[in-house]
């Protein structure tokens, strides 16, 4: 029997099969040999942890993306610089040939919705986990081929598979819109994966008749997919959508048959936590802190994203029979919340984006894109590109009337002093090489608080 197949059938069998006890149990048991490794092997690890209790998996202290990256020299277990590694990825950038291994090594380079750029390197081996993990837990039909085409702004290892009747199919976001639409109709695949800002467009131009493809699964991944555009999406696709939660630090999590969004427990460790960095309980919005089981090359441990999610409270079991836990909802980064300023304490309070995004959306339904941008605590600019057929100064006095009372009205259940609001009717474009921000803060809470 072959490790991959080894790899496959175990996955299978933890996702449905293991209970919380057995889950932790063996997260504690792999992190600790994942730990052990980075002492012994990277330079890092061995000063950032010294005097430290290795054995205390959840009292060490965290690294992020930005220590990563600055220190990634002495971070990795392979011996590459930085330079070395980063001038390896933009060559593959430029050549777009992601078939290249450097010195035995599969290397990739992601981009994050801040534009800052990161590094993930894996083994074969390492890659090989990744791959079968998520084949395994991926509602593939039984018969019949299976034909995935992913459309990526940049490289990653977990997205690169052909195994068996299952086939990706590699499409570039950097292309023309007609080109994608043209190759995507020629591969016809059975199930397509993009971020949700291009699966909006490609449902637009499958709506005009233009993408000529049919689907049986829709797969959503590197965004936060707002309910509104996953509504739009399943009437065109006429299918579910299914969700991916990939960051370069894991494959944390994925979509089971039920279409529920459950962690990878046996291969990631998510704690969710407060801004004191305390675990807080299902049900409650908190930050990410991942723990990577499998990579060695790159230890990942213990590291803080910028996403707030929360956990599914809901102690009965999914439908697909698995007990790893549910993300309930994935809200954004911590910078797609807004700040507000307490009318009492004058201290800030935060109020999630999705809360803004549904002020915005229920006021009219012919929204075809918006854009809303925290300036300061006193300034709130939306931007609004609405469907061609209602650009009219009547649809624009509706949300002139009734959208900054929606804010104002926002704000003030939060115990917050009102904001300006100032509204724009204008074309909103997105740069494909970067993730999509609907939401956005503009300044750092040190600077007014």
């Amino acid at each position: 029997m072959s490790n991959l197949l080894t790899a496959f059938l175990k996955a299978r069998w933890r996702f449905k099969h293991w209970n919380p006890e057995k889950i932790r149990k063996f997260q504690i048991h792999q992190a600790r040999k994942i730990i052990q490794y980075a002492v012994t092997n990277s330079k890092f690890y061995h000063s950032y942890y010294n005097n430290k209790n290795l054995n205390d998996v959840f009292q060490l202290p965290l690294i992020d993306k930005q220590i990563m990256m600055k220190e990634f020299t002495n971070f990795n277990t392979a011996g590459l610089t930085r330079e070395e590694c980063l001038n390896f990825c933009l060559k593959t950038e430029e050549t777009r040939d992601f078939s290249q291994k450097y010195k035995n090594y599969i290397i990739g380079m992601s981009t994050g919705t801040s534009g800052n750029r990161g590094i993930e390197m894996v083994t074969k081996k390492e890659a090989g986990i990744m791959q079968t993990t998520f084949i395994a837990r991926f509602p593939i039909p039984l018969r019949g081929r299976f034909h995935l085409a992913f459309i990526l702004r940049v490289f990653s290892p977990g997205f690169n598979v052909n195994v068996g009747k299952f086939k990706m199919s590699y499409v570039s976001p950097m292309d023309t819109l007609e080109n994608i639409i043209n190759e995507l109709n020629q591969l016809q695949p059975t199930a397509l994966s993009a971020p949700p800002s291009m699966l909006k467009i490609l449902a637009e131009a499958k709506q005009d008749n233009k993408l000529q493809i049919t689907p049986n699964l829709v797969v959503s991944y590197a965004e936060v997919l707002s309910p509104d555009t996953e509504q739009f999406l399943e009437k065109i696709f006429e299918t579910k959508i299914l969700e991916v939660y990939k960051a370069t630090e894991g494959m944390l999590a994925q979509s089971c048959k039920a279409g529920r969004l459950h962690i990878n427990e046996d291969i990631s460790i998510v704690e969710i936590v407060d801004e004191n960095d305390d675990h807080v309980p299902p049900g409650t919005p908190g930050h990410v802190i991942v723990t990577d089981l499998v990579k060695r090359t790159t230890p990942i441990i213990r590291y803080r994203l910028n996403d707030i999610v929360t956990i599914d409270p809901d102690p009965a079991p999914c439908p697909c029979g698995s007990q790893f836990r549910v993300i309930k909802q994935i809200q954004g980064r911590a910078d797609d919340m807004f700040l507000g300023k307490r009318a009492d304490t004058k201290q800030s309070q935060f109020i999630f984006g999705d809360y803004i995004r549904r002020a915005i959306v229920s006021t009219s339904d012919h929204i075809r894109e918006y854009r809303a941008i925290q300036e300061n605590p006193q300034k709130i600019i939306i931007d609004l590109e609405l469907i061609p057929e209602f650009q009219t100064p009547e649809e624009q006095s509706i949300f002139n009337n009734e959208l900054p009372n929606k804010i104002s009205q926002l704000f003030k259940k939060h115990k917050c002093e009102t904001p300006d609001v100032e509204i724009n009717f204008k074309a909103i474009t997105h740069d494909f090489s970067l993730k999509l921000r609907r939401i956005i803060r503009n300044f750092d809470e040190t600077a007014y608080f």
